[in-house]
């Protein structure tokens, strides 16, 4: 049972890296051309109206998708249950946000949102419902037909239609107009996989099955989640006004992009999978670890290129008028590998049925990081970005300390998988100083930077590899290369061999000399 689970889980991990990694790709190239077309006033606008759909979608939502795939075994009608109670919560939290929209575009500072806020209202109850199908996919680990919707879906709503608006002039509302597209495409291309839907129904059994306590933590953890990641932007809003909150959130999504295929990808694969294994603590672990191994590998030293070299970065894409990005972008560079660690720990910790620890634990650090924003009313906007990044590693911290002790092991074992990211931090920071000092312009020498890290990378991934992969890294590898090309190159060409990892002690042990 467990060995068809993991084949599976491997199976649906590969379609969801191939397909988040096409999506990630259309998605930058996408929101490059939106932003340019806007320009940061609109951009702010649109990402002001978008926080408040995006809190109201969480509240709207009950949580009740994460609990149809956290469930070990569904009833028969409880699909239509979740959807009922989503109408239902949907349709109240939309007539809140409409009613409360004069009060909320104030609170962001800028009278010119009321609009569009009532129409962030209007969309809630579509993004709410939207969640549904596809939690059933995901619970299904059908990741390839997942992928596909959520390409078709964004190709469709940002790449045509929200393009076609914002090169019409139809400003911030061409990306609502996309944001409510996406979610209608996602919820009828989900529902098209099925053999047959079920219809919304409100019988009181969801809360005996446990569907309605789970989805009531999963909102307070979500919530809790959602104001770690927009209470800053919140501040520049009110502090600086749309155009710096465009710029803001700009920075933010560039900073992110890198490891957007990753994290998506892997998140929805690692909350179903632990879901289905949630007694078995070992094997989590190990998967968990070696995805850190992984993830970390590449993210290090690729966010320490980033933000030495924002500036000639934001230029190439953006061009002179979206310069206010760069200052953000190179603080908030150096917390995505916290984010990175983070995002690959809270859905396993979901998996277990540890939500609530993970919400207060995230409570704590909302909390420090909004004292610090209030006492720095003042400050720039590159000193909330710096405070964004600190708070990354203190939420980074807490969530894999949690899962840690849920999972049974040591404490530093996380903090291991760093050690191959930090290995090809170091190359990476005297090639950037070296380059930078030697040859003219920081374009060029941020391009040979690169070239020279990348260099370094197969150099040292060939001479070694059991350093910078960690023990769990290797023994996934080993175990995958005979179904999976990629595992298998990857294993020639580091020279691993089967006797690398057996041996290995267990989750965090020391790799086998």
């Amino acid at each position: 049972m467990t060995d068809h689970l993991a084949r599976r889980s491997a199976q649906a991990l590969s379609w969801s890296w191939a397909g988040a990694g096409v999506r990630a790709l259309l998605q930058f190239a996408v929101q490059v051309v939106l932003a340019r077309l806007l320009g940061p006033d609109a951009w702010g606008q649109a990402a002001a109206a978008l926080l408040v759909l995006g809190l109201a979608s969480l509240v709207a939502e009950g949580g009740l998708a994460a609990a149809l795939v956290q469930r070990e075994a569904l009833g028969p009608h409880d699909a239509g249950i979740a959807a009922g109670w989503v109408l239902l919560l949907s349709g109240a939290t939309g007539a809140i946000v409409g009613l409360a929209a004069v009060p909320i575009a104030t609170a962001l500072g800028d009278p010119r949102l009321l609009p569009l806020v009532w129409a962030a209202a209007a969309i809630v109850p579509l993004q709410a419902l939207s969640t549904l199908p596809p939690a059933l996919l995901q619970r299904q680990l059908r990741a390839k037909r997942l992928q596909l919707v959520q390409l078709v879906a964004y190709a469709v709503a940002y790449g045509v239609v929200g393009i076609a608006l914002a090169w019409a002039g139809a400003g911030a509302w061409s990306l609502l107009a996309a944001f409510a597209l996406h979610a209608a495409i996602v919820a009828a291309g989900s529902m098209a996989a099925h053999a047959r839907g079920e219809r919304p129904s409100w019988r009181p059994r969801l809360a005996g099955g446990g569907m309605a306590g789970y989805g009531a933590r999963t909102i307070a953890a979500n919530v809790v989640n959602w104001a770690l990641e927009s209470v800053d932007r919140l501040f520049v809003s009110r502090l600086a006004g749309s155009a710096a909150l465009g710029a803001y959130s700009v920075a933010a999504t560039l900073a992110r992009a890198p490891v957007t295929m990753l994290v998506s990808a892997t998140q929805p694969v690692a909350f179903a999978s632990a879901a289905r294994l949630q007694g078995e603590h070992e094997r989590i672990a190990r998967g968990w670890l070696a995805m850190l191994s992984l993830a970390l590998l590449v993210a290090v030293p690729l966010f320490g290129w980033l933000a030495m070299f924002s500036e000639p970065l934001v230029e190439w894409l953006y061009g002179s008028a979206w310069q206010a990005v760069v200052g953000p972008l190179s603080w908030l560079s150096m917390g995505v590998p916290f984010f990175v660690m983070l995002a690959l720990s809270g859905p396993l910790l979901r998996g277990v049925d540890a939500v609530g620890d993970e919400m207060r634990a995230q409570l704590v650090v909302l909390a420090l990081l909004a004292l610090v924003l209030l006492g720095i009313a003042d400050a720039t906007v590159n000193a909330i970005a710096a405070w964004v990044a600190v708070a990354s590693a203190l939420r980074a911290a807490s969530v894999s300390m949690l899962l840690s002790r849920r999972l049974g092991v040591p404490l530093g074992a996380p903090w291991r998988a760093w050690r191959g990211g930090l290995l090809l931090l170091g190359p990476v920071l005297v090639l950037a100083v070296a380059c930078d000092s030697l040859i003219p312009g920081q374009g060029p020498a941020a391009i040979a930077t690169a070239l020279g890290s990348m260099v370094v990378a197969v150099v040292g991934m060939r001479i070694a590899a059991r350093t910078l992969l960690g023990t769990e890294l290797c023994l996934a590898l080993l175990n995958r290369r005979g179904d999976s090309r990629l595992a298998g190159a990857l294993c020639a060409w580091a020279r691993l061999q089967p006797a690398v990892a057996s041996p290995a002690s267990g989750p965090g042990g020391r790799p086998p000399t």
